[in-house]
């Protein structure tokens, strides 16, 4: 027979019987890598934070307008490179797939007929807004004698290194128990041959008005993040060795 474990009664608070009751559960916090999101997430609630960030805890169905739009207008920038044409097949492709995924998970959790529906729907919906800002946004003239945002992208002196760039270090010279992990996820970044220096194009989706957003960029978390660790990446050689870039390469803007 197996040695009887005491039973952890429900905890009643937040504190550390919450944290005895999920590990009796098996949910087992974790030191996750730090990455641009955190520093707001921490702010709005460090309980949230925790549930998600060092337990892994989200829900199924977890939705907002502002990160299902702003996630699908990523996407289609991801493709900016390719013709209106081949995009068009990618993004319903990615779509449809995604359409599957919900469908899963509806009838995984119980979710049936007018709920599933609402459910799918909600789902086109930001697809289809999320695209009609990104062809505005990128090929919006002003009357100003300045490039559209796709005549600026695909300048002949840019190398476009990729898309969804994934890169991941310790932070150095860290003197602590266990080496603080850095994360980043970089929309695009582009190399200007001329000046040497590697730039990273981010996309801001907004719901107030965009010269205030604008306004905040150059000051919050994820500017100061995405800097950092591009900055260490060109440090260690790991970006000059992965896109045989030259060795005295630096970091241009965000």
């Amino acid at each position: 027979m197996p040695p009887e474990i005491e039973n952890v009664p429900v905890p009643t608070g937040r504190g550390q019987d919450a944290q005895r009751w999920m590990e009796y559960h098996g949910i087992v916090d974790t030191t996750p890598s730090i990455r641009s999101s955190d520093y707001e997430g921490v702010l709005h609630c460090p309980f949230q934070y925790y549930l998600s960030r060092r337990l892994g805890l989200s829900p199924a169905l977890r939705w907002s307008k502002a990160l299902s739009r702003g996630s699908w207008f990523h996407r289609r920038l991801e493709l900016y490179r390719d013709t209106p044409e081949v995009a068009a097949l990618a993004m319903e492709k990615m779509l449809q797939d995604r359409l599957e995924e919900l469908e899963e998970i509806c009838k995984t959790i119980g979710i049936k007929g007018e709920s599933k529906d609402k459910v799918m729907e909600r789902e086109r919906r930001d697809f289809w807004c999320a695209l009609g800002w990104y062809e505005t946004a990128i090929h919006l003239e002003t009357h100003q004698k300045i490039p559209t945002v796709h005549q600026f992208l695909i300048q002949d002196h840019f190398r476009y290194l990729g898309s969804e760039v994934g890169i991941r270090l310790h932070m150095p010279k860290t003197h602590r128990v266990g080496k603080v992990m850095l994360t980043g996820a970089y929309d695009i970044l582009l190399y200007h041959e001329a000046q040497n220096i590697i730039f990273i194009v981010d996309a801001k989706t907004t719901s107030i008005d965009p010269e205030i957003r604008l306004m905040t960029c150059p000051l919050e978390f994820q500017t100061q993040h995405y800097m950092m660790v591009l900055k260490f990446a060109i440090e260690s050689g790991q970006l000059q060795s992965q896109y045989d870039l030259p060795e005295d390469v630096g970091v241009g803007g965000m």
